[in-house]
């Protein structure tokens, strides 16, 4: 599970698991320093913890060597620096990859990224907690909860305070990130499940609470609330409002229905070998319909297509053995160029 982590989203794996590292690491000194302690001794914890995360960063240092032909360069950061420079991680992302445009950047697509101050890095921070609110307990269950939690810091266990400092590590690690993420929590969206313990915890504390102090009925109060924001999620109500997961259904379904309708349109129309030149639509700079095996030995390759007209002819030529296709994302037209040679 490490392993995975740290090869499929790596600054996620660090933000979560930072706060369990540090844990970890002060658990161990402090044992190493008792010599006669009867609990587990740290070393072997250690070197449990350390080898699937070692074994990941290897793996993926051989796989950006095989890639991009430098161990410290991933596919990513190269895909990056030729295309969307613009976009780059940190501050002043937009005035530093202005700086090394070349000449394959998707230039609308590029300019789609705003340049990170700190004061829009606040801002897309404090997004980036609205809608994990939004989109996990509801805003005022949530606000509930981290008012208790901070109510009663000193009384939760290491356990929950670790998992609410993974919440916050998280968010924190994507500060010097300009994009706030799909549905404005695209990056942080793993806190979902820790957002669920921190509920459970705080849940079973609060009704504790209600029971020893003599008011079970608050108890009521409080699973109202939560039943009323899932109905909130789920029910629309006509006129009044749209729950929150359609909206968040149809964000999603828009651009994964407009793939499927280029599927079915290169399946019944285009026979293969085939070669399918894209003129992608600059306003819709979410959706790029291209992607090949990695081989690029497909029956059906698609790529995009030069806007000079010359080019163009030029680019249907290097496919002699494939039919040759223009689509026009815009006006949703596919015709053929030219046949196999």
């Amino acid at each position: 599970g490490l392993s995975y982590a740290m090869l499929c989203r790596p600054m996620t794996a660090a933000g979560v698991g930072f706060p369990f590292g540090v844990w970890l690491c002060w658990w161990s000194a402090k044992r190493l320093r008792q010599q006669h302690s009867t609990t587990p001794r740290p070393v072997p914890i250690l070197f449990a913890m350390a080898i699937p995360i070692l074994a990941g960063i290897g793996l993926q240092l051989i796989y950006n060597k095989s890639i991009t032909g430098r161990a410290l360069e991933s596919p990513y950061q190269l895909y990056t620096e030729i295309y969307t420079p613009r976009h780059g991680y940190g501050f002043n992302n937009v005035i530093r990859g202005e700086r090394h445009l070349g000449p394959k950047v998707l230039d609308s697509y590029d300019r789609w990224a705003e340049n990170l101050t700190p004061a829009l890095a606040i801002r897309k921070l404090g997004i980036r907690w609205r809608e994990s609110g939004r989109w996990t307990l509801g805003l005022v269950p949530l606000v509930s909860v981290v008012a208790m939690l901070i109510c009663r810091w000193k009384s939760w266990s290491s356990d929950l305070k670790l998992v609410v400092a993974s919440i916050v590590c998280l968010h924190l690690a994507h500060i010097p990130y300009w994009f706030e993420g799909i549905m404005g929590w695209h990056y942080v969206f793993e806190s979902a499940p820790l957002w669920a313990v921190v509920l459970g915890v705080v849940t079973a504390d609060f009704f504790r609470w209600c029971r020893e102090s003599g008011h079970p009925a608050i108890r009521w109060w409080w699973s109202g609330m939560l039943i009323t924001s899932l109905l909130v999620s789920w029910i629309s109500v006509p006129g009044i409002w749209s729950a929150r997961m359609q909206r968040g259904l149809s964000e999603v379904a828009f651009s994964r229905n407009r793939y499927r309708q280029f599927d079915d349109m290169l399946s019944t129309q285009v026979t293969p070998p085939a070669i399918i030149l894209i003129q992608h639509n600059p306003d819709e700079v979410h959706i790029d319909y291209v992607n090949n095996t990695p081989d690029l030995n497909g029956p059906i390759l698609r790529a995009r297509a030069p806007q000079d007209p010359i080019q163009l002819r030029r680019a249907a030529s290097l496919f002699p053995d494939r039919n040759v296709w223009l689509f026009d994302v815009r006006a949703r037209q596919l015709r053929q160029l030219s046949g196999p040679h």
